[in-house]
């Protein structure tokens, strides 16, 4: 039978539902059941439960004194021995067999340290298994945990448990060198670890690698630039400032340019968008006026911006990163030249995303332009891009 997963109840069909439960009786008993209802309905029993949950409509039956002590007798003379059989217990006080579970919890009646039995079935409804079957399955044939768990009709958190205390997970690692890894998420659980040294600082770095697909993949847990890896953002930041003259935020090197008439720029992006602009046509004057703030007596009284466009009459500012002191110089300009600050240009690696971008809405900035699109659809295209 094929049931109406995620169907919207139709308004007739719950008021048959209400008819439906008036005929069962507390427990689930009575001229009709809930199976019944399901097949009618063309649901699963868990639909048909938790529309009537939501309705209202569900009769309670509490536990008796008689009911209470039987399923008490059942678990003290059935629970160490294994031959635990709550379906039928539950036939027997007329519930279902996830209430009978659950009330044995209450009275604390389970047992949690019970272990795989060996003489584990193959059949499904099973709750423990033999370590070696588990292994098997695991390590041999590479099923995952909720594979696992569905075989066995347990939850998937009851196989990590197990796998983990019976020290599975960790041979596994052994073996492959991951436990498991989330398709095309490129997250892998586990190590295959080389390490490297900070140039900055001379600390230890590790880098994770591991083969999906006969691909190499390999994720860093530092900053890597070429063939330099540094520890952090202010170890690369670093090294850059005392031995290529170059801005912690510009993730490049400062200096002049053959291929831009020798001109000093100050970071690759200020260097690539001049190439940009000569690509495209537009005229342009690098830190062509700097702006005074002629109310403020201290702190950040002047800016600078990167270029000047005559043609269109605007100013652009290159942003890699925003520090304190760039917010502070593009909120003066926009109190004390509003009409300039109108007109101002912001080119950061992403208009839509990013750090960068919500604090371009948080100023006001209008125009921002995308130096990562730029990037992807020019830079083959012109000379000397780096």
């Amino acid at each position: 039978m094929a049931f109406q997963s995620g169907t919207e109840w139709s308004e007739k069909e719950i008021e048959q539902l209400r008819e439906e439960y008036e005929e069962i009786e507390p427990g689930g008993t009575g001229a009709l059941t809930v199976s019944d209802i399901a097949q009618k309905h063309r649901r699963s029993k868990r639909a048909v439960r938790n529309k009537a949950y939501e309705l209202g409509i569900t009769k309670l039956r509490y536990w008796s004194t008689e009911e209470l002590q039987k399923l008490k007798e059942y678990y003290s003379e059935n629970q160490k021995r294994d031959k635990m059989d709550l379906g039928q217990l539950a036939d027997e006080l007329g519930r279902a067999k996830s209430n009978v579970c659950r009330k044995a919890r209450e009275l604390g009646l389970t047992d949690n340290s019970r272990g795989f039995s060996d003489d584990w079935d193959s059949g499904k409804h099973k709750r423990y298994m033999g370590e070696n079957w588990l292994r098997e399955q695991y390590i041999e044939k590479r099923l995952k945990k909720k594979e696992i768990a569905e075989k066995c009709d347990v939850a998937e958190r009851t196989i990590a448990k197990w796998l983990n205390k019976t020290g599975i997970r960790e041979e596994k690692i052994a073996e492959l060198g991951y436990a498991e890894k989330t398709k095309n998420s490129g997250r892998d659980t586990g190590t295959n670890k080389e390490i490297y040294q900070c140039p900055t600082c001379g600390e230890k770095i590790e880098r994770w690698s591991s083969q999906t697909c006969g691909e190499k993949i390999e994720r860093w847990s530092s900053q890597v630039n070429g063939d330099k890896v540094f520890c952090s953002p202010s170890c690369k930041g670093t090294y850059y400032v005392k031995n290529e003259k170059s801005s912690v935020y510009s993730d490049s090197r400062g200096g002049k340019r053959s291929d831009l008439e020798d001109k000093y720029f100050r970071s690759r992006w200020e260097a690539n968008y001049a190439r940009y602009l000569n690509f495209v046509g537009e005229e342009w004057e690098y830190e062509p006026k700097e702006f005074e703030f002629e109310e403020i007596k201290r702190g950040t009284r002047f800016y600078t911006p990167d270029f000047y466009l005559p043609d269109r009459g605007q100013y652009v500012e290159i942003k890699g990163w925003f520090r304190d002191k760039d917010k502070i110089k593009l909120k003066r300009f926009k109190k004390f030249y509003p009409e300039k600050f109108k007109q101002l240009v912001l080119v950061i690696k992403n208009k839509y995303k990013g750090k960068q971008a919500k604090v371009a809405r948080e100023l006001g900035i209008k125009n921002i332009e995308s130096y990562a699109e730029i990037e992807d659809k020019l830079s083959a295209m012109i000379p000397g891009w780096e």
